[in-house]
């Protein structure tokens, strides 16, 4: 029994594809225009895990982080950095943080999310201000929230609902 929403033409059968140019992945986010993947981890000092990120999709608004704001169809990295141990994607722009504890963001910035303190959109990763006490990251539709290693929980960007949690509905541009 054929299906009246899809055309003849098209087959309904859908394969895999393997993603060109890398191997050895170790995890990956995806948001529906977007994938951000790390590549197999490397043993660092302290023996903590850190990363290589990739990305690749739709980066009209730099969130891809590859100092671009144009689609890309394969794997390309984000900055030089190979620390990377966390990233969470909003809608884009793009949150990541490092093994040594900074926090870097990049992407659309029309709503001060990217924690900076402007509305500058940013094609490559910037460092959110100067601490480099961050132990966790997230990225929400136009926000983002950050807790510190001392478990205090930090919020910028878009606050129409209250979703920054900071007892009133006005938007922060910094962190």
């Amino acid at each position: 029994m054929s299906d009246p929403q899809i055309p003849k033409k098209i087959h309904r059968r859908f394969f895999l594809a393997r993603v060109a140019g890398l191997s050895l992945f170790a995890f990956i986010e995806a948001i529906p225009k977007n994938v951000f993947a790390f590549s197999a981890p490397r043993l660092r000092r302290a023996k903590k895990l850190t990363y290589t990120l990739w990305s690749w999709g739709y980066g009209s608004s730099g969130q891809l982080g590859n100092g671009a704001t144009s689609i890309r169809s394969s794997p390309v990295q984000v900055g030089g950095n190979t620390a990377w141990s966390a990233v969470s994607a909003g809608s884009d722009f793009s949150l990541s943080l490092r093994a040594d504890g900074t926090v870097w963001s990049f992407g659309n910035n029309n709503t001060g999310q990217l924690g900076q303190g402007t509305t500058t959109s940013r094609s490559s990763p910037i460092r959110i201000g100067t601490l480099s006490s961050w132990a966790k990251i997230s990225a929400g539709l136009a926000h983002i929230h950050l807790i510190k290693k001392d478990g205090t929980l930090w919020s910028s960007g878009y606050n129409s609902d209250g979703q920054l949690g900071v007892g009133n509905r006005t938007s922060r541009f910094a962190v």
